[in-house]
């Protein structure tokens, strides 16, 4: 099967391919939500059929079975029900829980896992891996964390990262994020009210992840009684209902899904544009996911928007932000981060580490008592990204810090470094007025003889400002 690989998918798959010819047989390979793993395993799989391998691809759920039969053609077989069996087909794709129940291990030379961080170490998947001692296997994740926060070092032996979100968003495969979030961290509460942080913020359709199915059928009420048509998704919709909601979500006709652990993967929905976090997330794992279901790009979008009411962006990083991996210790970082845990029993963000939560004195446990959500009431802040932060942000920023300077009486100046602190770059030029910028001109001017400075300090002040010379001149 051909595939037509984007630069940084072909390196990725070469990359991996080396790991095997090195002797390594294990390999975990990260890209991030919108990088295209099932293109590049398809790849994978198409150069071990050139070298006559058979191939076995495992994954989780059914929807993941249907897409990974699709992208590997014609030759695949598929050991699930509802699909027709070949089992005489080269490429055999199966649900691991499948595998287990029939008893069933298809010769394989190469083993495909597919959103490999759904593994669990020990048990069922420790039972089949034993299977296939030494066979070559590829772990697919854009997370590679377990849904407790451990690392995936004992499935596997090396580490390849395909690609950055800096990577993606330069080369237009991914979209940048403009991030509102409280002033601090919010274990257990949210700074508003979702309905409420929506309606300032909110761009286009979204994903809201709430805390739980009451709370969830609760916001979604809320939002309808706004004129936001919403509908929840939850563990216990009927397949039918939500995709029945599903559809009219991608028709237009739903402005919001609101959910509860089911929208964080497996749903492709590129015209999706905001990202409301009205939940505490404990695992950074959990959070990329959430937000990447509206990074990818579409017709038309220019930025995707991220409203984070209890400050899972403070203890996770911006959501577009550089990771490390590691298949040990903290298996995701941002670059500059130290690591944070959060308790799941009383919510208390502490520093990483052995032993319970210093707060409440509880191991990390899903067992916890129901503690009602406490609405802060405050008002968010929007995220600046420094240089990447989208042009139509810097110029809202810029009126803002003009209009500020203004009503208090300061000059321009003040104006020129408030940008360059956020933004690392001069004023646009173009964005100021030739009024504006040749009365401050002017000013500096004025001060510079009172002061008796060199004649030249306001050209100075002029070209750091702005990058270039006054034209009028």
């Amino acid at each position: 099967m051909a595939v037509d690989l984007r630069g940084y998918q072909r390196g990725g798959v070469n990359r991996v391919l080396g790991k095997f010819r090195d002797g390594i047989t294990k390999v975990c390979f990260v890209l991030p939500t919108g990088g295209g793993k099932s293109v590049c395993a398809s790849e994978i799989v198409g150069r071990a059929r050139f070298a006559g391998a058979r191939v076995l691809a495992i994954c989780h759920r059914r929807e993941l079975v249907e897409q990974l039969c699709g992208h590997f053609g014609p030759e695949a077989g598929a050991i699930c029900p509802g699909f027709d069996r070949r089992p005489d087909a080269p490429i055999q794709v199966a649900t691991i829980q499948t595998l287990l129940a029939s008893g069933e291990r298809p010769q394989a030379e190469l083993l495909i896992a597919d959103e490999c961080h759904h593994l669990a170490s020990g048990g069922e998947w420790q039972s089949l891996a034993e299977d296939y001692t030494g066979v070559r296997t590829v772990g697919l994740t854009a997370t590679p964390s377990r849904g407790d926060g451990r690392p995936l070092g004992d499935m596997f032996d090396d580490i390849v990262v395909g690609a950055q979100y800096s990577d993606l968003i330069k080369s237009g495969h991914l979209v940048p994020c403009r991030v509102f979030q409280p002033v601090k961290a919010l274990p257990g509460g949210l700074a508003a009210l979702p309905t409420e942080a929506i309606k300032k913020h909110a761009v286009g359709q979204m994903f809201v992840f709430c805390r739980d199915v009451e709370h969830a059928y609760k916001t979604c009420a809320d939002l309808n009684s706004n004129g936001i048509k919403s509908e929840v998704i939850e563990g216990n919709t009927p397949t039918k209902e939500r995709d029945r909601h599903l559809q009219l979500f991608r028709e237009g006709e739903i402005t919001a899904i609101v959910n509860v652990y089911t929208m964080t993967e497996g749903v492709d929905f590129p015209s999706a544009t905001t990202c409301v976090i009205a939940r505490t997330v404990g695992h950074a794992s959990t959070y990329l996911q959430m937000v990447g279901r509206v990074l990818r790009p579409a017709p038309g979008k220019k930025e995707a928007v991220l409203i984070d009411l209890s400050g899972a962006s403070l203890v996770h990083g911006l959501p577009t932000e550089d990771r490390q991996y590691s298949l040990c210790g903290k298996p995701i970082s941002p670059v500059s981060e130290e690591g944070v845990r959060v308790c799941l029993s009383c919510g208390y963000t502490y520093q990483s580490g052995p032993g319970p939560c210093p707060n409440c004195g509880e191991f990390q446990t899903d067992l916890r008592e129901k503690v009602e959500v406490q609405i802060y009431s405050q008002e968010l802040r929007e995220v600046y990204s420094g240089a990447d932060t989208p042009a139509q942000a810097k110029y809202r920023e810029l009126k803002r810090l003009s209009e500020l300077a203004l009503s208090r009486g300061w000059d321009f100046s003040w104006v020129a470094k408030q940008y360059k602190t956020l933004f690392n770059e001069v004023v646009p030029v173009h964005r100021v007025t030739v009024q504006t910028r040749m009365n401050w001109f002017s000013n500096l001017q004025a001060k510079a003889k009172t002061e008796g400075w060199n004649n030249k300090y306001a050209f100075a002040r002029y070209r750091s400002a702005f990058g270039c010379w006054p034209e009028w001149r």
